[in-house]
C-alpha cells in the first residue's frame, strides 16, 4: 500500500488581480489564475510537469519526502483561511 502525503497548497491573491497557488515541499512549484480554481487547476499542471521531470532526470520530488510518488500526494487546501485572509465569505472567493 502507498503512503499517504498530506502536503500544503498555498493561495495568495495578487496585487494585480488573481491568484497564486504554491506548494512550498516541491521546489518550483507554483502557478497563477484569474481565479482560485484556474490556480489550483494550473498548480495541478505543474505538478504534473515536475514529477515528469523528476521521473526522467532521476531527481527527487519532493525533497523532504524522497520516496513519494504522485499517487501519494493528498493536497490540503484551507479555502475558509484564504477567504478570511482576503476579506471574503467562502461562497465569493468559490464564486470568483
Amino acid at each position: 500500500m502507498a503512503q499517504v502525503l498530506e502536503l500544503v497548497v498555498e493561495i495568495e491573491p495578487l496585487a494585480e488581480g488573481g491568484y497564486l497557488a504554491l506548494c512550498p515541499d516541491i521546489p518550483g512549484c507554483h502557478a497563477e489564475g484569474k481565479t482560485v480554481g484556474e490556480a489550483l487547476d494550473h498548480l495541478r499542471d505543474v505538478v504534473q510537469v515536475i514529477y515528469e521531470l523528476c521521473q526522467k532526470q532521476g531527481l527527487v520530488f519532493v525533497p523532504a519526502h524522497p520516496e513519494a510518488t504522485l499517487n501519494d500526494i493528498v493536497w490540503k487546501v484551507n479555502i475558509p483561511l484564504i477567504a478570511r485572509d482576503i476579506g471574503i465569505t467562502v461562497q465569493e472567493l468559490l464564486e470568483k
